[in-house]
């Protein structure tokens, strides 16, 4: 037969071994769960990483594209001034090479008073307008 301790102790361990058997598979659910929260993380760590980075060459193509916007630009504004210049020299090379053959006096004829006037009216419309009297 067995006896009342031998029962209690039996029945202790029993106890035991049952509650150890639970909390048991509690953490083998909850290592479960936390596994899948980690690879979820994971996952959600990459796309963010990668919609960052989108970001930042979205930015980067921007500002590549305002720059070389800018260059253009300079590029353009220098090349315009350059015409600029080279076409108002021209035309005070013109105004001068006229005025000194025809000479300023009555003795001028129409036809040089014509060349010299062309040549001026060529000259001013390379000012503002309102710098022209």
């Amino acid at each position: 037969m067995i006896d009342l301790p031998s029962l209690i102790a039996f029945s202790i361990i029993a106890l035991l071994w049952f509650v150890t058997l639970i909390y048991l598979v509690r953490v083998m659910f909850r290592n479960k769960r936390l596994t899948l929260e980690a690879i979820q993380l994971k996952i959600d760590m990459s796309t963010v990483v990668d919609q960052l980075q989108k970001l930042i060459d979205l930015q980067d193509n921007k500002a590549i594209e305002e720059t070389d916007g800018f260059m253009r630009f300079m590029s353009e504004s220098r090349d315009w001034a350059f015409q600029y210049i080279e076409d108002v020299q021209s035309a005070i090379e013109e105004y001068r090479q006229i005025a000194d053959v025809i000479p300023l006096s009555k003795d001028m004829t129409v036809q040089q008073a014509e060349q010299l006037s062309s040549s001026y009216d060529r000259l001013m419309n390379f000012l503002p307008e309102e710098n022209l009297l």
